[in-house]
């Protein structure tokens, strides 16, 4: 069983990363990846207006003062969203929750990407240097933060599921669980 919910993760996973590998270069994904660029420099520049910061926006490059963003297609947030999406089609969810993961994933992992954006432009109106560095290393671990909570938000409570399944004799007699009382 755990063979299987290996291979499942594998698949997933491997089947949401050709698609994405395959949106980015066919010709008709450039339209599709300036939309979503556009949207996420449009989003971090109003967010920007509202905090007061002066912003110019040119299609996918936002100005501040001394600084200059353009918002890549592999930075738009899609590559996160798939690779989340092969995480959580991989595990052994109930349908609702697989679903509502599905739609609520997508929205949290792109609100992110706008606050990175902001986040960087912020930064990089006082140094360059380092929006650089929050831009290489900051939001990855931020990223991958994010991708952990997420994850064990959707999946936390399924490791009785995957001990049943599984067959594990822990799945009942775990010290932490709630149902005994020990």
């Amino acid at each position: 069983m755990l063979a299987r919910l290996c291979l499942r993760f594998v698949l997933f996973s491997g089947v949401l990363l050709l698609l994405c590998v395959i949106a980015l270069w066919m010709p008709w994904s450039g339209p599709a990846n300036l939309r979503l660029d556009l949207l996420s420099a449009g989003l971090s520049h109003h967010l920007l207006g509202l905090l007061g910061v002066a912003v110019i926006q040119d299609q996918t490059t936002l100005y501040v003062p001394h600084y200059a963003l353009q918002v890549a297609p592999e930075c738009n947030g899609l590559f996160e969203v798939l690779v989340l999406w092969g995480v959580l089609w991989s595990m052994p969810l109930a349908a609702r929750r697989r679903i509502l993961a599905s739609v609520v994933a997508p929205v949290l992992i792109l609100g992110l990407n706008v606050l990175r954006i902001a986040n960087i432009l912020l930064v990089g109106q006082h140094s360059e240097r380092a929006a650089r560095i929050v831009h290489g290393y900051v939001w990855n671990v931020v990223y991958f933060i994010a991708f952990m909570a997420l994850i064990l938000l959707w999946t936390g409570d399924t490791t009785r599921e995957t001990d049943r399944q599984l067959g594990s004799p822990g799945g009942a007699n775990r010290p932490d669980d709630r149902r005994t009382g020990v």
